[in-house]
């Protein structure tokens, strides 16, 4: 700290707890698409948080008190077990559609193979009765 008070600051920094809601809601927000507005931010942050508007507006900007910090953590944990939960479902979901395509490919295999053999089986056929 400075002797000069002219040089001092007796500015605080956030709390701690603040900057964590800050964070959070700001997480909740994303993915920010290109020319989204503040406002359509923190709606979408409150959507996934499944709080009210003011709730999480008031986080946005670090006017809230300490009180709702357990509020907005809170939900972001559910966010954060939902998200995982989507993310292993698609996971799963793909790996059925890999599974599927691949089986899907080996029909076709076989498939070719059924007609590649009854072509033969033709072709001997037209052999056999035209020697007879």
């Amino acid at each position: 700290m400075s002797a000069n008070p002219k040089f001092s600051c007796s500015a605080q920094p956030e709390k701690p707890d603040v900057l964590d809601v800050k964070e959070l809601v700001h997480w909740a927000a994303e993915p920010v698409q290109a020319g989204m507005s503040i406002k359509a931010q923190i709606r979408r942050a409150s959507n996934e948080l499944r709080l009210d508007f003011g709730t999480v507006k008031r986080a946005w900007y670090g006017i809230a008190g300490n009180e709702i910090y357990p509020v907005i953590y809170n939900a972001w944990l559910d966010l954060v077990e939902r998200r995982a939960k989507d993310k292993q479902e698609a996971i799963a979901l793909a790996e059925q559609i890999v599974a599927m395509e691949k089986a899907l490919e080996r029909a076709r295999q076989a498939q070719d193979e059924h007609r590649r053999m009854a072509g033969e089986a033709q072709l001997l056929d037209r052999a056999v009765a035209s020697k007879g």
